[in-house]
């Protein structure tokens, strides 16, 4: 089905247009004119965008050149408004709109240009026709907020459980890990009674990965177990255990399933690494806390569509938490479905009690309490599991390891960190170039090959002056996951004496942005230019940062707390020009 998405700041026109081409069949977006529409498109993808230019429209020249950059997404840009000069018109396409009408919108000559790019590309979408489609007859009462939650997740479970199978393969596992008679051979026999399980365990026994020098085929699972590891097979046989009980294929715009079990791998991954100073839990039982902690997400996309795409649409305005959003619509997330389902299938307690427990992680902080008034080293083990899952959560989204429904990142205060015992030096280049290579060696679970961050060269270098040392802020794992030289600076005294040659500047505050803070930026950015006669792009994430970026300059301001998505296309650009 082809999907569009409509920008605009006239509501009644907006109204109009997502009901015509609804009617038509397809799947609508709308949003407004600011940063929430490149959220929008990175998200839902559309094959169409239809944006409105206001008398200024600066601002929505960079986002057709943001959205036009972005890597395999063939989207026809239409834009729309009075008439323009040929030069203006000029720079609408050099900017990646492809066609441009005038007010009043002749709905037909748009569909004209719309088949012409569906042609163009061959595409199956060319079909104007609303297909059969019969609506959830549970959302109305989903929606409705009069209803009790408890009643909603019992109605969305019935429904689940006419199509979910009960993991018997991830429970086996489980049980070997937690005896520990238990060895190489029990868990062979668990794995041998599941073809398909064998055979990918197989298969990765002889990958390059773990390849000998002999190249010495793997026909037997024993010998797998042996050349893969224990533990990795363990995490192996329940990924694909928990993989297999659904298709690759989403049913909800805006959703990528492969994308989706790439993070969920990657969480597994981070939670069972940060789980290793951590001697009182198991570390299977941790990787599969990562693995399985947003589940219900899967599973909302599976059985209940219509309410997905209204949760995808709404985390996307917002620009904020998928869960935030459901719990705003219907009182309820997935997280509680998944609690629930969990229960049913008797998963271990600290599991089941960890996952939704996670989300009142980031809010014990906020409102500075102490963590349920435990002390590090003394959290029970549902708790140590919340801690774990938010943390690798946060980790997980502002490296860009797959996507979930959101890439809210937020900065990790230091006692967060420390009842994990993990310290942020811990947190640095090596450590997600291991969780990287982890991550590709589930490669051969899915059709296309997992890739890496985008790589950068070695010689960009950028300057990091965080102006707390209280916390581990997300643009940290961001540039290391991308291979960026770092070079940290402890306050603005360092910032303005630095005498690094850096590519960009990042400051990083938890408080707001203050005009001391401007002053010392400003030093640095002057003394940068008169010495190398070129200006220094600098970001600065603050509380509630200047909603305005001023044109033509390259101090870039973004909320401390943000869809880290949002700083793509200018690190993209800077970094093109740096290349140049």
């Amino acid at each position: 089905m082809p999907s569009i998405l409509i920008i605009s700041d006239n509501e009644r026109e907006k109204r109009i247009l997502l009901m015509a081409f609804e009617q038509l069949g397809f799947d609508t977006v709308d949003a407004e004119p600011d940063r929430s529409s490149y959220i929008n498109a990175v998200q839902f993808k559309p094959d169409i965008v239809l944006i409105r230019f206001p008398r200024y429209y600066h601002d929505h020249i960079n986002f057709c050149k943001n959205i036009s950059n972005i890597k395999n997404l063939k989207t026809l840009i239409i834009g729309y408004g009075k008439k323009l000069s040929d030069p203006e018109v000029g720079a609408l396409h050099q900017n990646g709109v492809q066609q441009y009408l005038l007010t009043p919108i002749r709905f037909s000559l748009a569909m004209k240009y719309i088949e012409n790019f569906f042609q163009q590309n061959n595409s199956e979408k060319l079909v104007w026709k609303k297909e059969g489609k019969e609506e959830s007859s549970y959302l109305d009462m989903l929606l409705d907020k009069k209803v009790l939650p408890t009643k909603k997740i019992s109605r969305m479970l019935e429904e689940i459980n006419t199509i979910m199978a009960f993991p018997f393969t991830v429970m086996r596992v489980l049980k070997i890990s937690n005896d520990p008679q238990s060895g190489a051979a029990d868990l062979s026999k668990v794995i041998e009674a599941d073809p398909v399980i064998a055979s990918n365990i197989l298969k990765m026994a002889n990958t390059v990965f773990f390849a000998n020098r002999n190249n010495q085929r793997i026909n037997s699972i024993k010998d797998a177990i042996v050349r893969i590891g224990f533990s990795e097979t363990k995490n192996i046989a329940m990924s694909i255990q928990v993989m297999k009980s659904l298709s690759s294929d989403a049913n909800s715009l805006g959703f990528d399933r492969k994308k989706y079990w790439i993070y969920c791998i990657s969480m597994g991954i981070l939670t069972s690494m940060l789980a290793k100073k951590m001697a009182h839990l198991d570390k299977s039982e941790a990787f599969l806390a990562g693995l399985l902690h947003s589940f219900g997400i899967i599973l909302l996309d599976e059985c209940f569509p219509d309410l997905f795409i209204t949760y995808l649409k709404e985390t996307s305005k917002k620009m904020g938490l998928f869960w935030d959003s459901e719990r705003r619509l219907t009182l309820i997330t997935h997280l509680d479905i998944t609690k629930k389902l969990f229960e049913q299938w008797k998963f271990p307690s600290d599991i089941t009690e960890g996952i939704p427990l996670s989300v009142t992680v980031n809010k014990e902080f906020a409102d500075n309490a102490s963590l349920w008034e435990a002390k590090p080293g003394e959290l029970t083990e549902e708790q140590a599991f919340a801690v774990l899952l938010f943390v690798a959560e946060k980790l997980a989204k502002a490296c860009g390891f797959g996507s979930e429904c959101d890439h809210f990142t937020t900065p990790l205060p230091h006692d967060l960190l420390s009842y994990i015992r993990f310290s942020p030096q811990a947190l640095g280049k090596e450590f997600f170039d291991e969780v990287q290579r982890k991550i590709s060696l589930y490669s051969s679970f899915f059709n296309t090959k997992i890739t890496k961050s985008p790589a950068v060269q070695s010689d960009i270098t950028v300057s990091v002056c965080s102006a707390t040392t209280e916390a581990y802020f997300p643009i940290f794992p961001y540039l290391h996951s991308r291979g960026i030289l770092l070079n940290i600076l402890h306050s603005t005294d360092d910032l303005e004496d630095a005498e690094c040659i850096e590519h960009l500047c990042i400051y990083c505050t938890t408080g707001e942005y203050q005009s001391s803070d401007h002053a010392s930026i400003e030093k640095r950015r002057k003394r940068f230019q008169d010495r190398y006669s070129t200006e220094l792009p600098v970001f600065v994430f603050c509380k509630s940062p200047p909603k305005e970026q001023e044109p033509d300059s390259l101090l870039y301001y973004f909320d401390v707390s943000c869809d880290i998505r949002l700083v793509d296309p200018v690190f993209e650009e800077i970094l093109s020009n740096q290349e140049s």
